[in-house]
């Protein structure tokens, strides 16, 4: 069992989360709190708006539904979301949780379904967005560190994507494009109600590094893997529906890299697909 939670990733997360969290305070990059420049897409860097009404004693934020029930709570600092998150849907089921840094996510960021089903689990590092948005501003620079600074010289809109929340949550189902919704409370009334396919989290930027897991409706672990300041690397897996593995591969940097596994329902191993540096499709080994 320890060997399989491993390798989906979940039992990394489990001995993370035992372990002290003696994490030092660090100073966040003066780039984290200035919005996004150098022509990002429109959306990227929009802020959420926290209405005054939304304000109460104490530094916390709190939204209420017509009922007077709960739907969300959070810390505030200079009307920035600073400090733990909850939501709630309108069942009283956890939405969301998790932590934020001048309203940037820092470290384990959790979903659910309405049904009280995990649906996402992300690991962001807000210190790490500061300092990748500094190297942006100098992205033609000879020497650059980060996979992202590299994309921007050629395509900046692909780039400042890789840096919203858009880029992981709202691509799954039927319903694309989720709506532009820059208010805190109308974000957590569409996502209370349980009826979207996408999922609006209380953040416009963040940096993906570290765990990665979707999950099916039923609990069933979707596909799992690693982010490195921004883009995927490392060992990722997919699965069917039905906790059949789909498939199996490595990425390096963002890109596919050698040799990925492709499986039937009934778990047979179908073929291989050989990538090259570049993340391009060398070789195909038809193996059924």
């Amino acid at each position: 069992m320890i060997k399989n939670l491993l390798t989906t990733g979940l039992g990394m997360l489990f001995l993370c989360s035992a372990l002290p969290q003696n994490k030092m305070s660090q100073t966040l990059p003066d780039a984290v709190l200035m919005p996004f420049s150098a022509n990002p897409p429109a959306s990227a860097g929009s802020s959420i708006h926290i209405g005054n009404d939304l304000l109460s004693a104490g530094n916390k934020v709190v939204g209420l539904n017509e009922s007077g029930d709960t739907l969300f709570l959070g810390s505030v600092r200079g009307h920035r979301l600073h400090g733990t998150w909850k939501s709630w849907y309108q069942g009283a089921w956890y939405l969301d949780s998790g932590r934020l840094e001048h309203s940037i996510p820092d470290g384990v960021w959790k979903s659910w379904y309405p049904n009280g089903q995990l649906r996402s689990i992300r690991t962001y590092d807000a210190f790490k967005l500061g300092m990748i948005k500094n190297e942006l501003r100098r992205r033609h620079a000879k020497n650059t560190m980060y996979v992202i600074t590299d994309l921007a010289k050629n395509d900046p809109a692909a780039a400042y994507r890789l840096l919203t929340p858009a880029y992981s949550f709202n691509n799954a189902g039927p319903e694309q494009h989720a709506p532009v919704i820059t208010s805190l409370k109308d974000r957590a009334d569409y996502n209370a109600t349980g009826n979207h396919s996408a999922y609006l989290p209380p953040f416009s930027e963040c940096l993906h590094h570290g765990l990665y897991m979707n999950f099916y409706p039923d609990g069933a672990t979707k596909d799992s893997g690693y982010y490195k300041n921004g883009v995927r690397d490392g060992i990722w897996e997919e699965w069917i529906d039905d906790g059949a593995i789909r498939s199996s591969g490595v990425y390096k940097r963002g890109v596919r890299r050698n040799e990925w596994r492709y499986f039937s329902r009934d778990g047979k191993l179908l073929y291989l697909l050989l990538y090259n540096q570049q993340g391009k499709v060398k070789d195909r080994i038809q193996l059924r």
